[in-house]
């Protein structure tokens, strides 16, 4: 793909997180790998500031985001906190009640959870065609102002600490 570009890649940004787990390890290590091989720097931003940024300027202060964070639970960051809250989806209604200056959320959860979530009447879920894509947030902010990691390698944030159960089955046979 990047002899197809025919263009010398010299920058990589990544959303490092929090996300799924798998997705997250991939990812990350993917693109420390094009950095290294490419010997290009490399920024990161998280989730949380990926969606803040992703939402028009003037309704930043109103959009919380959520994402999924296990199971039926969810986190849920306020935009004027630095720290997210894991909640139940059963208890996000009550939470966006007692922060009234909410009135859009902007995250990544599975349709069914959405739909659980039963959020507050005056609360909408931003549209995904109102939202900027990674490569408009990347165009529109000074690289300089972005996380860059030392020895060039980013790591992967997590909401929780991954769970990885042993196998059971023998190793060698």
């Amino acid at each position: 793909a990047l002899k197809k570009v025919k263009r010398h890649v010299d920058t990589i940004v990544i959303i490092n997180g929090p996300g799924p787990f798998t997705s997250l390890r991939i990812g990350v290590a993917l693109a420390n790998t094009l950095a290294y091989a490419l010997n290009a720097k490399i920024f990161s931003i998280n989730t949380w500031e990926y969606f803040h940024l992703a939402v028009p300027k003037k309704l930043q202060k109103n959009t919380a985001t959520i994402l999924r964070a296990g199971g039926e639970y969810v986190a849920i960051k306020l935009p004027a906190k630095k720290t997210s809250t894991r909640l139940h989806q059963d208890e996000v209604q009550k939470f966006l009640q007692k922060h009234s200056s909410i009135k859009y959320i902007a995250g990544d959860v599975p349709p069914a959870q959405k739909k659980a979530m039963q959020l507050v009447k005056n609360v909408n879920w931003h549209n995904a065609k109102t939202l900027s894509s990674l490569a408009e947030i990347i165009r529109s902010v000074d690289l300089k102002k972005m996380r860059r990691p030392k020895k060039n390698i980013v790591t992967p944030c997590y909401l929780l600490p991954p769970k990885i159960t042993q196998s059971k089955k023998p190793v060698f046979v």
